[in-house]
């Protein structure tokens, strides 16, 4: 794996454990991804990220799919959630 790939994980990462949504819409605009006008969109997007990044804690993978059940969205987990 390149080590700008890599760099990129590991920040993308330890912006979903942290939940920093600010934080996140700038990592969005810094790497070219188009970035939600609604908080609230943004909120689930990451929500639904982390269901989704198998390397990250399983707690957390977790606390977010509970999160999303309980509004009636569906998680983008494997199922190993």
């Amino acid at each position: 794996m390149p080590n700008d790939l890599k760099d990129y994980i590991r920040k993308r990462n330890a912006i979903l454990v942290a939940f920093d949504v600010d934080k996140m819409l700038e990592f969005m605009r810094q790497n070219g991804k188009a970035v939600p006008q609604d908080r609230d969109v943004a909120i689930i997007m990451m929500h639904l990220a982390r269901t989704n990044v198998a390397t990250l804690p399983m707690e957390i993978r977790r606390v977010s799919k509970r999160w999303l059940r309980e509004r009636g969205i569906a998680s983008l987990d494997n199922g190993d959630v």
